[in-house]
């Protein structure tokens, strides 16, 4: 690793930190990704293989806090679960309505 916001990693190789049957698997070419959370912060992780020239010199790791976006998903998929629920009493309401009248 030439690079990144953790000095602690400057140095190591990527196939030797968590993750690293992802980076191997951009060193051969594919793109990885995974999605994750750590310590309360949700993370979309991703190996991108680095070519120059048409070969592979190298993986770049790119990790991106995608914790607002979970949340409105959470709040986007609470909101189909509470019209589901309300549409299945009114449908109720309409079938009982029915066979009274």
């Amino acid at each position: 690793i030439v690079y990144s916001y953790d000095p602690n990693v400057i140095g190591k190789s990527a196939l030797s930190l968590p993750g690293a049957d992802r980076a191997a698997r951009a060193l051969r070419g594919e793109v990885q990704s995974v999605l994750t959370d750590e310590a309360g912060v949700s993370l979309m992780r991703l190996w991108i293989p680095v070519q120059r020239e048409g070969q592979l010199v190298g993986v770049s790791q790119v990790d991106r806090n995608i914790s607002e976006q979970v949340a409105a998903v959470r709040q986007m998929q609470a909101l189909i679960a509470g019209l589901a629920t309300r549409t299945s009493r009114r449908t109720a309401g309409i079938r009982i309505a029915a066979m009274i009248a």
